[in-house]
């Protein structure tokens, strides 16, 4: 049982984005916030990160990200 559950993760982490450095991601949504507008929402700035972040970060560490550059946006 334990061998087919490690070959099922393995077929399914070929899915998944690759795990991306957490500074980087920071780096990077750091940059995204920095681009919007002085009024822009959360929301718009998780679609403007999942827009160009989706496919190389998991989308909770890129919420996480957008949560911490927000804040110290305000």
């Amino acid at each position: 049982l334990a061998d087919k559950e490690s070959r099922e993760r393995e077929i399914l982490k070929e899915y998944l984005p690759a795990d991306m450095d957490p500074s980087q991601l920071r780096t990077e949504v750091n940059a995204i916030v920095a681009g919007l507008a002085a009024d822009a929402k959360f929301g718009d700035a998780m679609k403007a990160a999942m827009g160009s972040l989706a496919k190389r970060a998991n989308g909770k560490a890129i919420q996480e990200a957008v949560k911490a550059a927000m804040a110290t946006r305000s």
